[in-house]
């Protein structure tokens, strides 16, 4: 299955979960989802120039992505890559974190 198709899944019940109650991503890839969705809005704030206190996004991003392991792909050490990065890797992005947590089954590795 291509990586597209399942980004699209992932990043679709993301979008969902908005509307019918959050419940935290389940994999790597939604959270990466939720990532887009918040650098999507904070260009709509810039482009609309809108008046959202100044620490909104790291609040945000606090509430929605408590936790989240993502966050080690976007930090760089010595060797290019974090150390929080080990387990981390693309096979991985559409696996669930734990049996609990929930991945689309169209999208699940």
């Amino acid at each position: 299955m291509q990586f597209t198709q399942k980004f699209i899944v992932v990043a679709s019940d993301v979008a969902a979960s908005l509307g019918r109650g959050w419940s935290a991503p389940g994999c790597i890839s939604a959270e990466l989802a939720v990532r887009c969705l918040l650098d999507q809005a904070e260009i709509t704030e810039d482009i609309y120039e809108l008046d959202l206190p100044e620490d909104w996004l790291a609040e945000v991003e606090e509430v929605l992505l408590e936790d989240a392991d993502s966050q080690g792909l976007y930090s760089e050490g010595p060797d290019g890559a974090d150390d929080d990065v080990v387990g981390l890797g693309f096979e991985r992005w559409f696996t669930p974190f734990s049996p609990v947590d929930v991945v689309p089954a169209y999208a699940r590795s």
